[in-house]
């Protein structure tokens, strides 16, 4: 798999982007991470409010998914492309085991690891 450089991605865009993650610091974490990119930050903190808001903000165009949240990450993403294909779902977990990067692309996240804090891979 290729790495990709996020800062070419969205050096030029200001993206509505979506936290789904139920830790306060890594929610913290993540926005200080987006503000720069995006024009509007949302937060939930289970995999239900996620569809729900999804269905409700027509125009995300970036969901951070924690794959280990109450509602499960895995299901809120395997329903979210069921309504919305282009959204683009970037998976991240402190905990993931080997198979939670696969499990993950099959239900059409690309894949974010933040093992605790030490770096950040990005693969699509």
């Amino acid at each position: 798999m290729k790495e990709i450089d996020l800062n070419s991605i969205f050096d030029s865009l200001k993206l509505k982007s979506l936290i789904v993650e139920d830790y306060s610091a890594s929610t913290l974490l993540l926005t200080i991470l987006l503000k720069g990119y995006s024009r509007e930050i949302l937060e939930v903190r289970n995999g239900d409010e996620a569809v729900e808001v999804c269905k409700k903000h027509k125009g995300i165009d970036l969901i951070t998914m924690d794959l280990q949240i109450a509602g499960n990450g895995f299901e809120a993403t395997r329903q979210i492309r069921k309504f919305n294909r282009g959204v683009v779902i970037i998976a991240q977990s402190a905990y993931a085991m080997a198979y939670d990067k696969e499990k993950a692309l099959y239900v059409g996240c690309k894949v974010l690891s933040l093992s605790r804090f030490r770096g950040m891979n990005l693969y699509g």
